[in-house]
């Protein structure tokens, strides 16, 4: 019938990705009850009409994130494409195709906003999602 058939295949592993740690938040504390038992971190303290995070950080003084830039080899992604082509005969052609693909990483490091990223286990100890 003339068909072109085509599969192409790409895989991608993390080798040396980046990924940030906050040095300056404390450990969880305890753990959640229930059928829930992640970390539980200690909660911000509140001091007349101002909220301070005196549990929240190991350097009180310091009541701010520290960001430490680290490597993980945590990451990988593939895409599949599918194309099948009937090349042009008596002014009949035509081409169908299909890609599928899934990403997987600890974080899009865009920029230092990752301290305001929601988490399951915590800033520090990441798992990896579905990538941007």
């Amino acid at each position: 019938m003339g068909l072109i058939g085509t599969l192409e295949v790409i895989y991608n592993k993390t080798i040396q990705g980046l990924r940030y740690i906050d040095a300056n938040l404390q450990s969880p504390t305890s753990q959640l009850s229930g059928p829930d038992t992640r970390g539980r971190y200690p909660a911000s303290g509140v001091t007349g009409t101002t909220a301070i995070n005196t549990a929240r950080y190991i350097n009180y003084p310091y009541n701010t994130n520290a960001f430490v830039l680290k490597n993980t080899t945590e990451g990988s992604s593939y895409t599949f494409t599918g194309k099948l082509e009937k090349p042009t005969s008596r002014g009949f052609g035509g081409m169908i195709a299909y890609t599928y693909g899934l990403s997987r990483d600890l974080m899009s490091v865009g920029s230092t906003v990752v301290g305001n990223t929601p988490t399951v286990a915590g800033q520090n100890f990441l798992t990896t999602s579905f990538g941007e």
